[in-house]
């Protein structure tokens, strides 16, 4: 009974570290969620914007265009996080990983526009 090999005060602290880890990506997946329902609800809002006149036509499909990117680049992000692609350091408070995922996606609709 209870022969197991007993973890080891290093196999303990690897289990903190990785808990650690997965409650960084849940946290950081939780801020690109919210962005993505924000670009959704822009979206939404230019729509109707649109369909009342109080957008013209190129305005509306410029704004559009770039929240339709940003909502891509979001949900590529979200794709891709993982301990390798995080979008913010690892000890970043809401509102830091917030201005990374700003700052990336904006960047990352930039580089599409230039192609």
């Amino acid at each position: 009974m209870g022969h197991g090999r007993r973890p080891s005060g290093d196999d303990a602290g690897r289990g903190g570290v990785q808990i650690q880890i997965e409650a960084l990506l849940d946290r950081q997946r939780e801020r690109l969620e919210v962005y993505y329902e924000r670009v959704l609800t822009n979206l939404h809002d230019l729509d109707e914007d649109y369909a009342t006149g109080k957008l013209d036509k190129a305005e509306y499909e410029h704004d559009r265009a770039l929240w339709v990117e940003r909502g891509v680049q979001a949900l590529k992000a979200l794709e891709e996080l993982d301990t390798e692609h995080l979008v913010a350091p690892v000890m970043a408070d809401d509102a830091t990983i917030d201005e990374a995922i700003d700052h990336a996606i904006e960047t990352a609709v930039m580089r599409g526009q230039a192609t």
